[in-house]
């Protein structure tokens, strides 16, 4: 198959994780640096690639220092050409202790690959295998963005395969990422199912789906087990599939399988989904501070919680207040009411007033009151 004029012309390197460094270094030409590269054998040609950018382009090689300083703490020195042994020796400097290049960890050697080949070759194409190999969950993010304002500096463009959750959180809505799931499809944003799932479901999940194209949700493993007894015993020709199901255990939630099921479905149409449950729990109806009940002659009455007590009402009061007479004093006395009513505890308010017979709050008192009017035309009330 002849290749496009186009793609003749550019420059495609892949880069797999870092395995381990070599020990010495034989310096390189560029061609032979591109065959090694190209074979995989990276760890034979980090030392050239950093000594090229050095020599060539020295003010990028201040940048890639002081990247890797900030990110792993340690200090990178040039590296040198030892022509007595025609090899490339590098170290660095970390908490004033020199250290060879080999001695580094594999997060920093992989960042120093990655970031030593965009700047020697500008405007190439890097295919970049797990590049957040090595690193733990706060560098992942921080490389991500590293490589992409890389790149972008560098006119270069990267497709990268990645495992990581944060890496696809990083890249998705900014860049273009595309799930291998089921079959390759985008994920735009936070409207991707895919994505919301990726932190419960596995692949291997995706895997069995594709396979079985049915999913099983049942509560635990005791009616999986009670299911295979029954198509056993009964001949049922579901027997075969239940010995090797993809089952999926979501307790008493059909929520939690609804959304393992449409995250499926996303990426396999056709999947079909069957979901047992031996008991439902009923929906708990949240009382509403706003909705009422027309309750018995016409009066409403509230379902909300009861509201907590003014001090007006918490605080003991000797006379209770009824139609007739006015706001009752702090000493116990009634501005119009002769005598104190020493049973009464709470005021009456709104709750006692207008109606004879009618009842209290329920968090004053339990107690029923009515007025009466004495010939004197002095007003109590009683309990």
């Amino acid at each position: 198959m002849p290749t496009p004029g186009a793609a003749a012309a550019m420059r495609v390197a892949f880069l797999p994780p870092m395995s381990g460094l070599a020990a010495t270094e034989t310096r390189l030409d560029e061609g032979a640096v591109n065959v090694r590269v190209g074979e995989g054998r990276t760890a034979e040609v980090l030392r050239n690639l950093c000594f090229r950018v050095s020599t060539e382009h020295p003010e990028r090689w201040r940048t890639v220092v002081e990247t890797i300083e900030g990110l792993f703490g340690a200090r990178l020195n040039e590296p040198r050409y030892v022509r007595e042994r025609g090899e490339v020796a590098m170290d660095y400097a970390e908490d004033d202790v020199r250290l060879d290049l080999s001695s580094s960890g594999r997060g920093l050697q992989q960042t120093l690959l990655i970031l030593a080949y965009l700047h020697a070759n500008p405007g190439a194409v890097v295919l970049l295998d797990e590049p957040d190999a090595h690193l733990e969950i706060l560098r992942q993010r921080e490389i991500y963005r590293l490589l992409t304002d890389t790149a972008s500096r560098c006119g270069s463009q990267i497709i990268a395969a990645s495992h990581s959750e944060v890496i696809l959180n990083e890249a998705a809505g900014k860049h273009l990422a595309i799930a291998f799931v089921g079959k390759p499809h985008p994920i735009d944003g936070g409207r991707s199912q895919v994505r919301k799932a990726l932190a419960e479901i596995g692949f291997e999940q995706y895997v069995q789906a594709e396979q079985n194209g049915w999913v099983l949700y049942l509560e635990g493993s005791t009616d999986l087990a009670i299911l295979q007894a029954f198509a056993r015993r009964l001949g049922h020709r579901a027997a075969g599939g239940l010995e090797r199901p993809f089952v999926h255990y979501v307790g008493n939630q059909p929520a939690k399988a609804k959304r393992h099921y449409f995250a499926l479905r996303e990426a396999l149409p056709e999947l079909r989904g069957v979901a047992l449950f031996d008991r439902l729990e009923p929906r708990r109806r949240r009382a509403n501070r706003s909705s009422f009940l027309r309750g018995a002659g016409g009066r409403s009455r509230t379902t909300s919680a009861p509201r907590r007590r003014s001090k007006r009402m918490r605080a003991p009061m000797r006379t209770a207040r009824c139609r007739s007479s006015t706001a009752a004093t702090p000493d116990g006395a009634s501005r119009r009411c002769g005598r104190p009513s020493p049973r009464s505890r709470t005021p009456c308010g709104p709750w006692a007033r207008g109606r004879r017979g009618v009842r209290t709050s329920r968090r004053a008192t339990t107690s029923w009151r009515r007025c009466s009017t004495r010939t004197s035309g002095v007003s109590t009330c009683r309990t």
